[in-house]
């Protein structure tokens, strides 16, 4: 089970089809390239900036909060993003 959120601030529960991710179905869920975020379980669009996307708020809102005291500015997170469950695998 994962956690995909949209730069609309709408979110949904999403699972795998089979026992764990594909590369296949990562890059379905963030609309392209995927980039892993390791400490927070997000996979994000490698491309997202590039392309333009849409910020995505509450994703924004959880790196910041993860990084908080570390970084003097926080950075800024675009498109649809995918947070997996911490047992899940890829």
């Amino acid at each position: 089970m994962a956690r995909l959120i949209h730069p609309d601030r709408t979110e949904e529960i999403v699972h795998p089809r089979g026992m764990k991710w594909t590369l296949k179905e990562l890059q379905s869920h963030v609309g392209g390239y995927t980039e892993f975020i390791p400490f927070l379980n997000m996979i994000v669009n490698e491309e997202g900036r590039w392309r333009n996307q849409l910020i995505n708020q509450i994703a924004t809102d959880i790196m910041i909060e993860a990084l908080r005291g570390r970084l003097k500015y926080g950075p800024v997170i675009v498109g649809d993003v995918l947070i997996l469950d911490k047992t899940e695998k890829m």
